[in-house]
């Protein structure tokens, strides 16, 4: 049964409003202040066209260092986040004990509020003399390691980094854990049947198989439909003792 367009309506209007109030709007005056030379306090605006815009790309090198730092956080920290992300969820899916309470710890930092995260690094882990990394490195005897201004203007920018990709990998370790959750079984059955036909010497004994051809030996006494159920093709018969785990 299709939904009701005033019903629908009616449903999206209060966020829509919302959205033109506390969104549209502003970005629209913004835009529109942004063709005026004004310090935003004075009554004097002058019209300048898009001269702001100009100034700000010829120059101010300040908005390019901005431009490179973001393009580095996309990029860089990118990469970083949605590799450690795939890291751990392809280890929580691996079937390894306490799955939800490692995946809640992981997705923790995603509940915790901005200002507290910024004090924990910035006090509890960077500060040179309570911070765990620079303790942990003065334990272990690294004096350059114990010596590094992790919050100076050198290196600031860097620590930020870490502290992002710590902060967001819970997200997307969460999204594709769901995802990996929605695969069917047969089709990791499917991929250990691919590895299983490039390396025999994998699995030594009927336990490692799959489960759906663990009973599929490729005797004569098997179900007709087994390999075709599983698009398999029988191996070399000098081979079939070897997987098996049986003497020649």
């Amino acid at each position: 049964m299709k939904p009701r367009t005033s019903m629908v309506i009616l449903f999206l209007l209060p966020a829509s409003l919302f959205y033109l109030a506390l969104f549209l709007v502003p970005a629209a005056w913004a835009f529109y202040y942004s063709a005026f030379d004004w310090s935003g306090f004075s009554d004097t605006m002058t019209f300048v066209g898009a001269g702001n815009f100009i100034r700000l790309l010829t120059e101010d090198p300040v908005f390019w260092r901005s431009f490179g730092n973001t393009l580095k956080i996309i990029f860089v920290g990118g990469f970083f986040t949605f590799s450690l992300a795939f890291l751990l969820a392809v280890l929580l899916n691996s079937g390894i004990k306490g799955k939800k309470v490692f995946r809640a710890l992981i997705f923790m930092p995603n509940v915790i509020a901005t200002i507290a995260l910024t004090t924990l690094w910035a006090f509890a882990i960077y500060s040179p003399r309570s911070g765990i990394l620079p303790n942990f490195f003065k334990l272990i005897g690294w004096e350059a390691g114990t010596k590094f201004l992790w919050m100076s203007p050198e290196h600031v920018f860097w620590s930020m980094l870490i502290a992002i990709v710590w902060i967001n990998v819970g997200y997307f370790v969460v999204l594709i854990l769901a995802g990996m959750d929605g695969i069917p079984l047969e089709f990791y059955e499917a991929a250990q049947l691919g590895r299983l036909s490039i390396h025999y010497g994998v699995w030594k004994t009927p336990a490692h198989l799959p489960v759906g051809l663990r009973h599929c030996h490729w005797r004569d006494d098997a179900p007709a439909d087994c390999c075709s159920q599983y698009r398999c093709a029988p191996p070399d018969e000098a081979r079939i003792p070897a997987i098996l785990g049986e003497n020649p």
